[in-house]
């Protein structure tokens, strides 16, 4: 019984340590990621460009109506699977899921704008992971991504958290040109599915420009190594867009629309 309790917590310092700046690209199955995406929301844009014109809209998962806590538990266990079988850096200890978001972008070939450069918590200590996983035409042109700056973990740790920094956000600018170079790493959507990184890195969301009927969907959530803190609610606790609609991904890659509308 000792010996486990030993090992248990090398693991437990080993996946700490691993989680320190990590950047996982993952792939999850085909047949996990329909499940996920059966109900799932999109912006309903009557088939013009640039009616939702936002960088990106949140949406809370609603299990009674969106992704089931079932199907969810399903994805909790593939991401854990992968995550303790890398062959090295990997997790090994389980960890929390929480704060379930969908991320949408609606079409818009206009738009050439990034999303603001910002972290996903305020903790100063690793084991906080932020997931993103990617729906729709991610490997059609136009599609973006999320640019992450490796390393940037422990650069100005008091910012950039976006709840609680707003106001103070443009006086960064000529602290973040720091990042520049060769840090920022593109998140290759055309080969993986799924970015895992430290909650701590500083990234932003790529422009989306795909035409009417190419949405970008994501869903996003911490995994939250044992013994931590549970993350703080967001700035989208608690809200859902009323002009939504639920789709399905079907085989072609393409979003069929059902007729559900959820309300405000």
């Amino acid at each position: 019984m000792a010996k486990q309790k030993r090992t248990s917590k090398n693991e437990r310092q080993l996946s700490l340590a691993n989680a320190h700046g990590c950047i996982y690209q993952l792939n999850l199955p085909d047949e996990l990621m329909k499940r996920v995406a059966t109900k799932c929301p999109i912006l309903h844009s009557g088939g013009k460009s640039g009616d939702h014109r936002g960088l990106r809209y949140i949406v809370l998962n609603d299990s009674s109506l969106l992704t089931s806590k079932h199907i969810l538990g399903d994805l909790k266990k593939e991401i854990q699977k992968q995550l303790s079988q890398m062959e090295k850096g990997g997790i090994y200890v389980p960890t929390m899921m929480s704060n379930i978001e969908w991320v949408l972008a609606a079409p818009n070939t206009r738009n050439t704008q990034c999303g603001q450069k910002h972290r996903d918590t305020p903790y100063k200590v690793p084991g906080y992971l932020t997931v993103l996983i990617f729906f729709g035409q991610r490997k059609q042109r136009g599609y973006g991504s999320a640019l992450i700056w490796q390393n940037s973990s422990d650069f100005m740790p008091d910012d950039l958290y976006i709840p609680n920094d707003n106001k103070n956000y443009h006086n960064h600018t000529r602290k973040l040109k720091k990042l520049d170079g060769g840090m920022g790493l593109i998140v290759k959507v055309k080969e993986y599915n799924c970015v895992i990184f430290d909650s701590r890195l500083i990234h932003q969301s790529l422009p989306h420009s795909q035409p009417p009927g190419a949405h970008r969907v994501s869903l996003t959530f911490y995994l939250t190594l044992q013994n931590l803190s549970r993350p703080p609610r967001t700035d989208s606790e608690g809200y859902r867009f009323g002009s939504l609609t639920w789709c399905e991904l079907v085989c072609d890659g393409r979003w069929r629309l059902e007729i559900v509308i959820l309300g405000r």
